[in-house]
Formats: structure tokens, sequence, C-alpha cells
């Protein structure tokens, strides 16, 4: 019998129907990855975080950045260790990778850099660059930049963790959660579209 090796396509489609299935579980009522972080435009570093779904609103914002990195430090260095690849130095590398492109995410959503002219007045500013959130990729780029130019240590110690093309492909399959994730507050619209669905086949 053909041993199938496990390779990144396959890892990345398994990783991506898990976080799917669970957020799938909205449909039913339980809201099981509700409590991953989400980052807001923020003045105040204490505002900058909160839990993704409003049924964990009580969660510290804090909390759930660190529930956020626990889980994805656990599927993704399980999913590293069926690679083949060194499970111990990947967790360091994925840790260092993941904190430091928070980091840049969240300075990023900071007012002054991400808040457009129309929510300038409730931050209680007078200008800002207007760069939305997604400024946060520029930071993020221009610190990629500066670690493979001017760290070539620290970029080969991140080697090992240092993916893209596997985090791409996840991203591709986690999309779908989408649905699950935006079905607590559209149940009726994916019932009616998942029986619209079965009726189909039927017809």
């Amino acid at each position: 019998m053909a041993i199938v090796k496990a390779s990144e396509d396959w890892w990345a489609l398994w990783i991506g129907l898990l976080v799917f299935a669970l957020s799938l579980c909205t449909l039913a009522g339980a809201d099981l990855l509700g409590w991953g972080v989400t980052t807001q435009v923020w003045l105040s570093p204490a505002k900058a975080l909160a839990p993704v779904s409003k049924a964990y609103a009580a969660l510290p914002g804090v909390a759930s950045l660190a529930l956020t990195y626990l889980f994805l430090l656990a599927i993704m260095t399980g999913g590293a260790a069926a690679l083949g690849l060194d499970a111990k130095r990947f967790a360091a590398g994925f840790s260092v990778i993941l904190w430091a492109s928070y980091l840049c995410w969240l300075a990023g959503n900071n007012a002054y850099v991400a808040a457009t002219p129309d929510k300038r007045a409730a931050f209680g500013i007078g200008w800002s660059l207007s760069l939305t959130g997604e400024a946060g990729f520029i930071v993020a780029l221009a610190a990629g930049l500066a670690i493979g130019n001017f760290l070539p240590g620290v970029a080969r110690w991140l080697g090992e963790a240092t993916r893209p093309e596997w985090y791409v492909k996840i991203a591709i399959v986690v999309l779908g959660g989408a649905l699950g994730v935006q079905a607590a507050g559209a149940r009726g619209l994916a019932t009616a579209v998942l029986f619209r669905g079965f009726a189909a086949i039927v017809e």
C-alpha cells in the first residue's frame, strides 16, 4: 500500500477545515471561536483589543489575545510536527513572528495612523494619516525588510517558521469559515440558503 506523505497542501487543508468546522458551530448556537481577538483603531492601548464576538464581551482583550496565540501555536506546531519539522524550533520562531506581526498590526491601528477623516472627532484628534488599520501591513513589511537585510542571523533562526506559502494556503481555506462566523448574526439567512441548496438538489 502506498504511503501518502504529509505535505504543506494537505496540512493547510486540514488545519483550515478544522477552523472552518469550529466556526460552523455557531449555526447550532455554540460560538466556539468568538474569543478570538480583534484589533480596533485606538488611542488608549487598553481599548485596542477585544474579543471578536459580543458573546465574549466580558473577556479582557489581553486574555483574548493570549487565547488566540495559544490556539494558533497549538494547531500550527502540530501541523509543523506532522510535516517533519523541528517542533520546538518552529514553536519558538512562530511565537516571535506572531508577536512581532501583531505589534506591527497594533501600531498600524493607532488612531493617528488609521483613523479616517470622519472618525477623527470621535477620537478627539485634529489630524491622522487616514491609512486605516491596513497600515499594519506596511509596518510589517518594513519590519520584515529590516530584519532580512540588517539581521540575517535572526532571519535564519526564524527560517523554520518562515513559511508564507503555507500560511497563505491555510488562510485561503479558513476564509470559508466566514460563513460560520457570520451565521451568528444572520442565522436565518444562512438557514434559508442551506435549505434552498437542499431544495435545489431535490429539484
